[in-house]
């Protein structure tokens, strides 16, 4: 992506490519709530920042694999109403 989008501000260019990838995965997500779909952008973007400035998609990875078990656990030892509130 950053080969497509050529900027003459490499500040802008940096995270253009990030925020354009974020969108599109946020999109992804439309039938789910709005709030859901601006989460999503939001984790993507931060996936793309960590990637941006580690230089390796492995280190992007180990830190969606760890958030998504530690995330997992909390949900398992305490409970989805920790998480997520009951809506009537």
């Amino acid at each position: 992506m950053h080969q497509i989008v050529e900027i003459k501000s490499k500040a802008v260019a940096s995270g253009l490519p990030i925020v354009m990838i974020s969108i599109v995965d946020g999109t992804r997500h439309l039938p789910n709530e709005i709030n859901f779909v601006i989460l999503t952008f939001f984790v993507g973007a931060a996936y793309g920042y960590i990637y941006q400035k580690s230089g390796k998609i492995e280190v992007a990875i180990l830190v969606y694999l760890a958030l998504k078990r530690t995330f997992g656990l909390i949900l398992t030892f305490w409970g989805y109403d920790l998480a997520l509130p009951i809506r009537v």
